[in-house]
């Protein structure tokens, strides 16, 4: 045994942690990998029959580590430089009662502050390889692993697991996290662990993969950690399944239990088969897209001009339900493709597609008078001036009213059971505003304008920063 070596023990416990520093050590051993600067050994000895894995993850210090049976000058049983970055890490085969010593190295002359763990069980990258069946799935748990690998999408702070696999043929792949106890971030690298980032997505992710391509799939998370299910599929089939024309309102019903899993959404989708429709809108105007009414839980999303183009919107469950719903801003003769998808199933829907009329109604000239109405489920498609513009992206009613006689008029909506704002705008929607008020009567709003005879307005029921709620639109 060498003099001084070893520096430190880490016991017969797991987890086990020792921190040092090797500045001013000496260097008097060398593993296969490397380690041409000074290094510090720590004794420990397994508990039990297992794998265990010794990480220097959060090092300042640029290390390489490995393992040498019994004491320091015995057989070395696994050396890393680069397994997390600048720092290392290892799994090895131990019996119980063994004792070995692990010996804390670095590429650098000076040395410097390190940290050195002991974990059971293989917490390597990749932490296993999932070959190129698909659809694959593997369950995981990222709970006391080590921030290993972050991405552009974040992981810098949550701990990790990565997965090798390899495409069958080229094509589209997906995976997905979508089910996990905590919101995952899925990163796909090229090749290695440490390759060339190729995608990132909260909970998912798509890929372009070649034939034979392989990757390492990343689950990881900002800050948080726990179980998961890792989900990998290649995405293929025709698209479109069919087209709905420009008639409104259009309809289609289906059932994606015997569909391919051609397509996939920012919001899910990846691993459930779909059915895709090409529209295409015969005028201008805010388009609804929803399949309410479906027993099917549902995921749609809407691509600008088909199959390959940019994602306009995406939804999940709406308004706290299993139906999806979207609003969007569609001009003659745009097409888009609407996929009807799910996270975790498949079964019947239905699809159905109309213009959202504005003004939707018309209250005549009737006054004094009081309406009553909601606007959840709503949606947000004008917007204020005044006020500050601080209703937040709130749905919105917009209600067209007409003037009986030259005159002042108040509106209000006094008696609503949430935080309004109200705004009215000449002749219709989109015109100038007239007025704007968010708190007038507590949480309720009210203006005042001077209309002539038969001048139209429309007249916008809003909430202060998103707020929701049934109102009460009162005119005098």
């Amino acid at each position: 045994m060498l003099p001084g070596c070893p520096f430190g023990d880490l016991g017969a416990a797991v987890p086990s942690m020792a921190e040092g520093n090797t500045f001013a050590m000496s260097d008097a051993l060398q593993g296969s990998c490397g380690g041409s600067g000074p290094e510090l050994a720590f004794t420990f000895t397994a508990p039990a029959d297992g794998t265990y894995t010794f990480d220097t993850s959060g090092s300042l210090l640029n290390t390489v580590l490995y393992v040498l049976a019994d004491a320091c000058a015995g057989e070395e049983l696994g050396c890393n430089d680069d397994g997390d970055g600048q720092q290392s890490a290892l799994a090895v085969e131990l019996v119980a009662g063994q004792t070995v010593t692990v010996v804390v190295d670095s590429v650098t002359d000076n040395g410097g502050p390190f940290v050195v763990r002991v974990r059971e069980g293989s917490q390597v990258c990749p932490a296993a390889d999932l070959g190129d069946a698909v659809p694959n799935a593997v369950a995981g748990d990222t709970t006391d692993h080590y921030n290993g690998h972050a991405s552009s999408c974040g992981g810098g702070a949550g701990p990790d697991l990565g997965y090798r696999f390899a495409a069958p043929s080229a094509g589209t792949y997906s995976f997905d996290t979508f089910g996990a106890s905590f919101a995952s971030i899925v990163t796909v690298r090229d090749e290695s662990c440490d390759g060339l980032e190729i995608g990132c997505g909260y909970g998912g992710v798509l890929v372009d993969l070649a034939a034979g391509q392989p990757v390492v799939v990343f689950v990881d998370s900002a800050f948080a950690s726990g179980p998961f299910d890792l989900h990998v599929d290649a995405l293929e089939g025709a698209c479109p399944d069919a087209d709905l024309g420009s008639a409104l309102p259009a309809f289609a019903a289906g059932d994606t239990s015997s569909s391919d899993n051609t397509a996939a959404g920012s919001c899910g989708g990846f691993a459930q088969p779909d059915d895709l429709y090409l529209f295409t809108a015969a005028q201008d105007g805010l388009y609804r897209f929803s399949t309410l009414g479906s027993a099917l839980d549902t995921v749609m999303y809407v691509r600008d001009g088909g199959c390959d183009g940019p994602e306009l919107g995406c939804n999940d469950d709406a308004d706290g339900g299993t139906h999806s719903e979207l609003a969007l801003e569609l001009v003659a003769g745009q097409s888009v493709m609407v996929a009807i998808d799910s996270l975790t199933d498949a079964g019947s829907y239905v699809l159905d597609i109309d213009l959202l009329p504005c003004p939707e109604a018309d209250l005549g000239n009737a006054s004094p008078q009081s309406v009553g109405g909601t606007t959840i489920g709503a949606f947000d498609r004008l917007a204020m001036v005044g006020c500050g513009a601080v209703d937040g992206n709130a749905p919105e009613h917009a209600l067209l009213w007409t003037a009986p006689a030259a005159a002042q008029y108040t509106f209000d909506l006094a008696g609503s059971d949430y935080d309004t704002v109200l705004y009215v705008q000449d002749a219709a929607c989109g015109g100038v505003e007239l007025a704007c008020n968010d708190d007038a009567i507590g949480l309720q709003s009210s203006v005042t304008v001077d209309l002539a005879m038969d001048q139209s307005v429309v007249l916008v029921v809003s909430g202060w920063n998103g707020s929701i709620g049934n109102f009460t639109l009162n005119i005098d």
